[in-house]
């Protein structure tokens, strides 16, 4: 079995030209095996709401609330890698 490396990273964007005037975040996926990125698709969503992204070899859901006074922002992300011909958690 070869060495996968999923890297979820959730970037908090403000007035982005896909939302202009609200607040959103940014997934950004990338995909690595054997030391080489292999994918790395980005995806945006409104707070609150979720996003899913399905390149076929890999499935992304995602989700982040708005920040609050702090700047603290709770983030689910589920993550699925097609192995073998079937789709598996990495949980």
């Amino acid at each position: 079995m070869r060495y996968v490396n999923v890297v979820a990273i959730a970037i908090l964007s403000l007035s982005t030209a896909a939302y202009a005037d609200q607040s959103a975040v940014q997934f950004e996926v990338v995909l690595s095996r054997d030391g080489n990125v292999v994918s790395s698709p980005t995806v945006m969503a409104e707070y609150g709401k979720s996003v899913a992204l399905d390149t076929g070899s890999l499935r992304f859901e995602g989700s982040a609330t708005a920040p609050d006074q702090e700047g603290n922002s709770f983030t689910a992300v589920k993550l699925h890698l097609l192995e073998n011909g079937e789709m598996r958690s990495l949980e």
